[in-house]
Formats: structure tokens, C-alpha cells, sequence
């Protein structure tokens, strides 16, 4: 039993062929899927987002040490070194209020003693 069709085939269609329209198409949605399978977007680790966005920092490149840090899991060692970072930047771009929040936040968190000190000590830099 074979396809049944009840009118002619579209313009431009051939037996075996992909119609142009369709290929672009297919295209498309391989270049979605490699993006949404996460091809493109490989895992860094923590230490290395660490490492990069000190980088920004010396380059005073703020707003990307902001997205860097942002990307480190609260659980890693690293993330409170990441805060301090964080709230450097933020002071530097002249933003003190979000720098005060970034380390009032730390002091307030569950991060290593000297992290939580630091916060703590640089919140008070800050309000002097």
C-alpha cells in the first residue's frame, strides 16, 4: 500500500528532494539545537571564573566582572573571593550603594570567616 495523494505535488518539488525553503530551515533548527544542547556553552570552573574576572578587574572591564562572578555557585570555595571582587568593581565604576549591598551581603552570608570579616570590614570602609 503506498502514499495516496489526492492533487499535485507543490511547485517545485521533486521524488528526493528537498524543497529550497526547507533546507535553510533545517539549518536553523540544528544551529538551535547545538545552543540549546549546551555545545556552546561549556562549564567553567569556579576557580577559572575567579581567575577571569580578576582579569576584567585589572582591565576595568566592571560590567564584565559583575556577569563572571554572578556565574560562580554560592556553594564553591571561591564564592566569596567572587563578592569582594563583585563589590571592588562596583566601586570603581563609582557604584558604591550596589558595592555597600554586594558586601553587607557577604558579612551576612555563609562564607568563609575571613570572606564574612572582609565584608564586613569594607562595609564599614565604606560608611566611615
Amino acid at each position: 500500500m503506498g502514499f495516496v495523494t489526492n492533487g499535485p505535488r507543490a511547485p517545485g518539488f521533486m521524488h528526493g528532494q528537498i524543497r529550497r525553503s526547507t533546507l535553510p530551515d533545517l539549518i536553523v533548527l540544528g544551529i538551535l539545537f547545538v545552543l540549546v544542547s549546551g555545545c556552546g556553552n561549556p562549564t567553567i570552573p569556579a576557580n577559572e571564573l575567579l581567575s577571569q574576572a580578576r582579569v576584567a578587574l585589572a582591565k576595568r572591564s566592571y560590567s564584565k566582572v559583575q556577569q563572571l562572578v554572578a556565574r560562580i555557585p554560592e556553594s564553591a570555595p571561591e564564592w566569596g573571593d567572587g563578592q569582594l571582587l563583585s563589590a571592588e568593581a562596583a566601586f570603581q565604576a563609582g557604584d558604591v550603594d550596589d558595592a555597600l549591598t554586594v558586601y553587607l551581603g557577604l558579612a551576612e552570608s555563609q562564607a568563609e570567616p575571613e570572606d564574612v570579616a572582609a565584608g564586613y570590614f569594607y562595609a564599614a570602609e565604606i560608611l566611615r
